[in-house]
């Protein structure tokens, strides 16, 4: 029996890319907007930068879109739980 694989959805950027293309918005415009710079957009279009959430964030309130960050897959449980953060190793000094 062949396993199942999970079906897939389109990368964030290329789907704010495609958004982004979609809208008709310049650039300029799209940046007067968003407060994103324009040289930061025109290297994020060509695949030469990534955004960070927040300006991913800010282009999807411009182009009318919701932007959830993070959001578990269907019958996926909580991620496991990660180990405590080592203690630091020796005391600390007193003045």
């Amino acid at each position: 029996m062949a396993a199942m694989s999970k079906p897939t959805r389109p990368d964030l950027a290329e789907q704010l890319r495609e958004a982004i293309r979609a809208s008709g918005l310049t650039m300029y415009r799209l940046s007067q907007e968003s407060g994103v710079h324009r040289s930061q957009l025109s290297r994020f279009m060509v695949g030469q930068r990534d955004l960070s959430l927040a300006m991913a964030d800010k282009l999807c309130r411009v182009l009318g879109l919701s932007f959830t960050a993070c959001e578990p897959a269907a019958g996926d449980g909580p991620p496991p739980a990660r180990k405590p953060a080592r203690k630091p190793l020796g005391k600390r000094k007193e003045k």
